[in-house]
C-alpha cells in the first residue's frame, strides 16, 4: 500500500505502518515526495526508530544517506544512520535491468 497524503483521517493508517512488526519498504526515495507525504514518512520511521520494540524496517534503495538529505529528508537519513539500531548492505552485483536487455 502506497503512503498517502497525511491528514488527520489517515492517522490510523500511518500508525499501523509505524508499528507493524516488519516493514519493507521498497526504492525509498525513487520518487519524489509532496511536502506532505515526506512528513507521513518521516512520522512513521521516527515512531519506529524511537519504539523499536520488536519492530523491524527494511528499505531498499539507490541513493546514499547524502542523497537523502539533498532531498529534504535528513531526518530519516539520521535514523537509518544510526548505526546502534541500523546496518547498511551494500549489494555490489550489476544492474539485472540491464542485463535483460543486452
Amino acid at each position: 500500500a502506497a503512503i498517502r497524503e497525511a491528514t488527520p483521517a489517515h492517522d490510523v493508517g500511518i500508525n499501523a505502518y509505524a508499528t507493524v512488526a516488519h516493514l519493507i519498504i521498497d526504492d525509498l526515495g525513487r520518487e519524489a515526495l509532496s511536502p506532505a507525504m515526506g512528513a507521513a514518512l518521516d512520522r512513521i520511521i521516527d515512531s519506529r526508530w524511537k519504539y523499536a520494540g520488536g519492530v523491524y524496517t527494511m528499505a531498499t534503495t539507490n541513493l546514499l544517506c547524502t542523497d537523502f538529505r539533498k532531498k529534504g529528508l535528513a531526518r530519516i537519513a539520521s535514523r537509518f544512520g544510526d548505526v546502534s539500531r541500523s546496518r547498511a548492505i551494500t549489494i555490489e552485483a550489476g544492474d539485472y535491468r540491464k542485463r535483460k536487455r543486452d
